[in-house]
């Protein structure tokens, strides 16, 4: 069966000592779960294989992990994670690949220098290799060099912890645990030294897009961003378009919703103090505006503005490189109709129609739900029955166009 517990066939196999689960067994079971989405098993599952003693590898403890994520229990998910650092033996810190290619380059010019000295004092009893051992082992790179050999020869369990933490991070990001996201990542992947991918980002972006409270701070988005920047992270179509959904989601900048001053007193009384503050709060967001490179815009705040316009970078670049999809276009497209963008939502629309991009029909619900508050309801209906319309017309050309199964059907039931 697709999915079973600790009953029929699992439990039969548990009776019979030549044949009992293994972590290949387990494996399989969780996979079941995964697909039947019965992640509420994922606990049972795991205590039963640790009463077995079965001992499990990474690949499986990712699987773990991901169910415990898809469930929603983040609690779960860490208990699985410690769990496995308590019994799996942890690789060696993974170098970045710029960190591996620079202590290489020294090892090698190191290398020549000592042949080179070897060379000029051939009279000393000490060989060229012997040179070069003995001024490895006095050199301030010597532990270096041997991260190097210990990252290459360790390179695949390093990426087996990898998956494990952005399984770890993936738990978090389905509940918006931001916070508890952000540790796992300081303190699981940067504190032993592994180096953050796309799924890393996008983990933390969709983290940041899903915080309850729906006030996302500007910092948390350019943090990520940074980090980005810093790994060289390839672009792909799951990262924009989770950073696209990240930055619709700011609403605060240095802590102040709508991007104010801090340096406003939530004593204020008086209408000429009120003004001043008002006068501060729109200064200090037009310097923002200034920094970042982003306009202004009517009636909306000024760290939305600051979001909405990095999001449309973010999309340039997907759409330059061919990597947008029906669902990026959605909620770039959702986040223009909800600061009343309409201009640049029409725009974008037929850019998205004509590289051949329809939204299905759980988009155009989104669509219409987002155009409800800018008042444009009636022209995204209407975008809407237009493009039913293209597709109705487009499926009776290709089931009459000549040579095709519906058209020879027709053609033998006339005659």
């Amino acid at each position: 069966p697709a999915c079973c517990c600790r009953h029929c066939r699992f439990q039969r196999l548990e009776t019979e000592a030549a044949n009992l689960p293994n972590a290949y067994t387990y494996t399989a079971l969780m996979r079941g779960v995964l697909v039947t989405r019965r992640v509420e098993l994922t606990q049972q599952l795991f205590e039963n294989m640790v009463e077995d003693g079965v001992t499990a590898d990474a690949r499986l403890y990712c699987i773990f992990l991901t169910a415990a994520g898809r469930a929603g229990d983040v609690s779960l998910a860490r208990y699985l994670y410690q769990h496995m650092v308590a019994t799996v033996e942890l690789p060696p810190p993974q170098l970045h690949k710029r960190q591996l290619q620079q202590l290489q380059e020294e090892r090698q010019r190191q290398h020549t220098d000592s042949r080179s000295l070897g060379s000029r004092h051939a009279s000393d009893t000490v060989s060229s290799t012997d040179a070069d051992k003995q001024a490895s082992s006095s050199s301030p790179f010597v532990l270096n060099f041997e991260a190097v050999s210990s990252a290459e020869q360790h390179e695949e369990p390093a990426g087996n912890l990898l998956m494990l933490v952005n399984a770890l991070l993936f738990a978090h990001a389905q509940v918006g645990a931001l916070q508890g996201a952000l540790a796992v990542y300081k303190q699981e992947l940067l504190g032993r030294g592994l180096v953050p991918d796309a799924y890393t980002s996008t983990a933390l972006l969709t983290a940041a897009a899903r915080v309850s409270n729906a006030l996302l701070d500007w910092s948390d988005v350019q943090y990520v961003v940074d980090t980005i920047q810093q790994y060289d992270i390839d672009l792909t179509t799951q990262l924009g378009t989770a950073l696209i959904n990240a930055y619709r989601k700011v609403r605060v900048w240095k802590g102040v919703v709508g991007g104010a001053s801090s340096s406003t007193s939530a004593a204020a009384d008086g209408r000429q103090q009120q003004q001043q503050e008002m006068a501060d709060q729109y200064a200090a967001g037009q310097q923002f505006l200034e920094a970042v490179g982003a306009p202004a815009l009517v009636d909306v705040q000024h760290v939305v503005a600051a979001a909405l316009h990095a999001a449309q970078q973010v999309m340039q670049q997907l759409h330059n490189r061919k990597l947008a999809t029906s669902n990026t276009y959605i909620v770039m497209l959702c986040f223009l109709l909800e600061q009343g963008q309409k201009r640049a939502f029409r725009q974008l629309l037929q850019q998205m129609q004509a590289e051949g991009i329809q939204p299905d029909s759980h988009g155009w619900e989104r669509l219409l739900i987002a155009a409800e508050e800018c008042g444009m309801y009636e022209e995204v209906m209407q975008a809407n029955k237009q493009a039913d319309q293209r597709v109705m017309r487009w499926s009776v050309r290709q089931r009459t166009a000549p040579g095709s199964p519906s058209a020879e059907a027709f053609d033998s039931c006339s005659r």
